[in-house]
């Protein structure tokens, strides 16, 4: 080849303009034996190029569909997506809450609490200590209905009386 085709080929090469064939046309031309002196600096990047797997007009690999891992990324966007609503419909929440609620305070145990995320632990404390307090006093108004029905259906006066002082004690 003719020293001016071959730095035509480098321009083309260069600019990303060659095909696999002459790009093994400049590989061979540089590792042969004769390269022109107004060449010879690019003698090294040329054998370099050629030493590559795809510098031997080898075919680039073929690659293999990303399917699968387009599914795991649709999965994970999905994931994300929901747990950022999940925290903004809280942030939203508070932000309601602190809206409706602000500069509410309650007093427990002589302390002063402004803060509505504790005010909401106290409530809800609150609400399931009276409610064990109601089913306890409604199991033991059960147990006194019964006892007073067992006691008005005993006929004997003295019988009566014994029972009742056994109930109070």
């Amino acid at each position: 080849m003719k020293t001016n085709e071959i730095e035509q080929l480098v321009g083309r090469f260069l600019s990303a303009e060659t095909t696999l064939a002459e790009e093994q046309q400049l590989y061979d031309y540089f590792q042969g034996g004769e390269v022109a002196p107004e060449l010879a600096g690019l003698r090294e990047m040329f054998c370099d190029y050629a030493a590559l797997p795809f510098g031997k007009s080898a075919e680039l690999p073929a690659r293999k569909p990303a399917v699968a891992s387009r599914k795991w990324l649709q999965l994970a966007a999905s994931v994300v997506l929901l747990l950022g609503m999940a925290v903004s419909f809280q942030l939203y929440q508070n932000l309601r809450l602190e809206r409706r609620y602000a500069g509410s305070y309650m007093m427990v145990d002589g302390k002063r609490i402004d803060n509505l995320r504790q005010m909401r632990l106290e409530i809800e404390q609150t609400l399931a200590d009276a409610s064990a307090i109601e089913a306890a006093y409604g199991a033991q108004s059960v147990i006194e209905s019964v006892e007073a029905d067992v006691v008005k259906g005993i006929d004997d006066p003295q019988e009566r009386e014994k029972i009742l002082r056994i109930l109070k004690d």
